[in-house]
């Protein structure tokens, strides 16, 4: 097969090249300007062997001239265009003798430097074809030597693995002096395909519009730009021609590569990840799309005509799966060997065999996993701990962070300003560390290189300046302002920083009205969405001096929540038909959870989530049966397995009321679960109206078939206390939350009729579906409406006390019976008297809490410092 810079195809006349205005060059016509090239520059050179330095711009003309010097056979060096201006360090390390660069007219200019032949130097290598900058970095002196035999094959095994035609087109995503997208540009000629030029980023609108019209097939991508394209809305369906995108140019994260995988099956195109090195030309190995998404946190297999092996410490091969050795790969597109120098440019080349320096292990499957990097450690505290493990961890537990090295210091630099917190508290649970120890800040966008991959070295810059701020960070937080105290209070966290948010911490509906009231306290009005805001943003909203106004505003669901538990208590305290409440508040739970929720379950951290919506509801309600059990009697043991919503109604009893805890619990098991399942939890995440729909429609074929068997045998549970009929409201409390749009809106009503007609065909109690579809239409409303400041607090404290009215309202109400007081009486004193004992029993608790957090923390950082020093 001939050498892709030949340009022998089977049809010259078809277009190699398209452009954005829709010019077209064809094979035939590139062909031409190559050879002029060549022959341009085989005079220049007079008979010698010149270093050719290529200004590599996204053009045709460039191209024609690099193909040029490939069929000269010149060794040429290619680099970002205005990089190597006279004195720059490329310019004096390696004096190239013809500089091929825009000129004064834009056009592509040929500058042969003066008094070039006179050098000295031994002349290069008759294989070496380029010189590349190692990772992607420009002007950098020491550079990658590839053989003309090297890149050829390297074109031609993508353009094997990939099934290249010539009915194939990709956009120029990538700079052709980066080895990625010059392997793009490579391996496309070698099949006869066409390239879509475009300078375009892959985030700009326009692009998209341009490589439809050029009828792209193919995106070639980095990292960086799978989060651009996610941050869009990226589903495939802008390219209707689309049949497969690479990804290469550095570890890309599991979660988003399953995503992005999921979107390619949805959509009928392939993501392929690759792995490589520009040493080896660049490609080494890639996932097959068939393998995905198991094989989503692999770098695949080896290309074909390579071989990849492992390593062990003394250079042994490592033959078992699971153990770790470092990546080595053997092939013909392995690099001849590095350069210095102009002398290195003779030297002959090394061994067909490549150390990459990637600590990886074989799966069971046969595919490669990298774990590691030879260099990537930091020492703390007397523990050689591997950067790429812990940016793996974060990266699993969903809170993804570059691990950067500071001296002996660990900093993460976190994607999410709001998991600032959650990635040191992450990271030091790995190890047990004190989280003192760690700094932490966010960088939501890393620095770059030309090419689209990450700059260490300014990463590591920036690393410095965080490890000496942080600490001093944390204190201005702490001192600056209560509003991280009360943040701090509000979300149950050990420490918070300026780039923490409400969300970011894991605050719920009830720690929420403990914030949005302090917020009051200060701006008159919280901001919208002020939950998703990092501290020091809400900080340097709050004005030095100011006059508040004198309204503030109540959202329509938390005089919701206040209604439905003076319900219950109304319920329990009289003897009058007051049913419905809890199904209120189960429709609440389900907005709130739609509202607060979607982080926390799209990290993953299913224990987690449960432990934070579990506590402090389930111990106290546990304490509660303990103490019950003391005084009077053993309650059933389904109380105790959380499963007293299926139990006999205990009418009188104490224990009455604590069968919603069970199903309480049961609704908090069953949203933990899709947390922990990764399909379930993606949907959820990134598709949560979507997501809801589907689940509430499968809950109606539920209470379908329920229908059916309440007008056979009957069921064998109180049906307003089971889950399958409790959760068709939660689901749809949680798509009022996030609906968006008319349709959605519209879709989300018809849903809630839907269910709420299928739960009256299986005899529920119509009082209770009157309440419950009077709360799902305050839901709808989503509004807040204006009241004195005061009673906006008044409301804000009673809220962030319901979960303690709701375990203890039954005592108060049984402290009230030997009064013998009527029903009206009976419900006037004991709806206030249990808010009151409510809020009474939040204040103990949150102020015994934290003090046995901060012991419990002081314990554990003194531990580890003492077990390390």
């Amino acid at each position: 097969m001939a050498p892709f810079w030949t340009l022998e195809v089977t049809a010259p006349d078809r277009p190699a090249l398209v452009s954005a205005q829709g010019g077209e060059t064809s094979y035939r016509a590139l062909s031409q300007n190559a050879e002029a090239w060549a022959d341009r520059l085989r005079t220049l050179a007079g008979g010698f062997v010149p270093l050719v330095l290529l200004d590599f711009p996204t053009t045709g003309e460039a191209i024609g001239a690099y193909l040029g010097a490939l069929r000269a056979g010149f060794p040429v060096m290619l680099q970002e265009p205005g990089s190597c201006p006279p004195g720059s360090r490329i310019q004096q390390v390696w004096t190239p003798d013809i500089h091929l660069k825009a000129g004064a007219d834009g056009r592509l200019a040929a500058e042969a430097r003066a008094g070039w032949r006179d050098g000295g130097w031994p002349p290069p290598h008759p294989d070496l074809a380029l010189l590349l900058s190692t990772s992607g970095s420009t002007g950098e002196p020491k550079m990658v030597r590839l053989s003309r035999g090297a890149i050829a094959a390297n074109a031609a095994s993508i353009g094997e693995y990939l099934g290249l035609t010539d009915q194939d087109r990709a956009a120029t995503t990538l700079p052709f002096f980066y080895s990625y997208g010059l392997s793009v540009l490579n391996s496309y000629l070698s099949v006869g395909a066409t390239l879509a030029l475009t300078d375009r980023s892959v985030s700009d609108p326009a692009f998209f519009a341009e490589a439809r019209a050029a009828g792209v097939t193919s995106l070639a991508l980095v990292p960086h730009q799978f989060d651009l394209l996610a941050a869009a809305g990226f589903s495939g369906a802008e390219l209707p021609r689309l049949r497969y995108v690479t990804q290469a140019g550095g570890r890309l994260a599991p979660e988003t590569a399953r995503r992005f995988a999921a979107l390619g099956r949805d959509g009928g195109w392939d993501l392929v990840l690759m792995y490589g090195q520009t040493e080896a030309a660049p490609r080494i190995s890639w996932v097959p799309p068939s393998a995905l998404p198991e094989a989503a946190d692999t770098i695949g297999q080896a290309i074909p005509g390579g071989r990849i092996w492992l390593a062990d410490e003394s250079g042994g091969e490592i033959l078992g799966p699971g153990r770790p050795g470092e990546l080595v790969y053997e092939g013909p597109n392995v690099m001849m060997g590095y350069a210095v120098d102009r002398a290195g440019l003779a030297a002959p080349p090394g061994p067909a065999q490549l150390r990459t320096g990637d600590i990886a292990a074989r799966t069971a499957a046969g595919y490669y996993r990298i774990v590691g990097r030879m260099k990537r450690f930091v020492k703390l505290f007397g523990l050689r701990l591997s950067l790429d493990q812990i940016e793996q961890a974060l990266s699993e537990a969903g809170v993804p962070a570059h691990a950067v090295a500071a001296g002996d210091r660990l900093v993460l630099l976190v994607r999410q300003a709001g998991q600032v917190e959650a990635a040191r508290a992450a990271a030091a649970g790995l190890y047990n560390l004190p989280p003192a120890e760690i700094a932490a800040a966010p960088l939501p966008e890393p620095p770059l290189l030309p090419s689209g991959k990450v700059d260490q070295k300014a990463l590591e810059e920036i690393a410095a300046t965080v490890a000496d701020s942080a600490m001093a960070a944390r204190r201005h937080a702490a001192q600056s302002s209560s509003l991280a105290a009360i943040l701090r209070e509000a979300t149950r966290s050990a420490t918070v920083g300026p780039s923490d948010s409400f969300t970011g911490l894991g605050g719920d509906s009830l720690s929420y009205l403990t914030m949005q009231m302090a917020l009051e306290e200060r701006l008159g009005r919280a901001p919208p969405g002020w939950e998703n805001m990092p501290l020091s943003a809400l900080e340097a909203l709050v004005p030095a001096s100011a006059t508040r106004p004198p309204l503030a505003r109540i959202d329509t669901d938390l005089l919701l929540r206040l209604a439905a538990i003076s319900l219950v208590v109304a319920q329990h305290a009289s003897a009058y038909p007051l049913h419905g409440g809890t199904w209120a508040l189960i429709a609440v739970m389900g907005f709130s959870m739609g509202r607060f929720q979607l982080r926390p379950i799209a990290e993953g951290d299913a224990i987690g989530f449960a432990r934070r919506m579990l506590y402090p509801i389930v111990p106290i309600y546990f304490a509660l049966l303990a103490a019950y059990g003391l005084a009077r009697e053993a309650p059933p043991l389904s109380y105790f397995l959380l499963l007293g919503n299926y139990e006999p109604l205990m009418f009188g009893s104490l224990l009455g009321p604590f069968w919603f805890v069970s199903l309480y619990a049961q609704i908090v098991a069953a949203m933990a679960l899709v947390a922990a399942v990764p399909r379930l939890r993606r949907q959820a995440a990134t598709r949560p109206w979507r997501s809801g729909l589907v689940v509430s429609g499968l809950l109606a074929l539920a209470l379908a078939g329920l229908a059916l068997v309440e007008h056979g045998p009957g069921l064998p549970y109180v049906g307003q206390r089971g889950l399958p009929e409790a959760f068709s409201i939660f689901v749809i409390g949680w798509l009022m939350q996030t609906m968006r749009g008319p349709r959605q809106v519209a879709v989300t009503l018809a849903m809630a009729a839907l269910t709420l007609a299928l739960l009256v065909q299986i005899d529920m109690s119509l009082q209770v579906l009157g309440v419950a579809a009077a709360a799902l239409a305050v839901l709808a409303l989503r509004l807040s409406i204006p009241a004195p400041r005061a009673l906006a607090r008044l409301a804000g404290s009673l809220g962030t006390a319901t979960l303690y009215v709701y375990l203890l309202h039954p005592v108060v109400i049984h402290g009230l019976r030997p009064l013998g007081l009527s029903d009206p009486a009976n419900i006037a004193l004991a709806v206030p008297l249990s808010f009151a004992v409510g809020v009474v029993a939040r204040r103990a608790f949150v102020a015994a809490d934290g003090r046995l957090r901060e012991h419990l923390g002081r314990l554990r950082a003194s531990r580890a410092t003492g077990v390390r020093s």
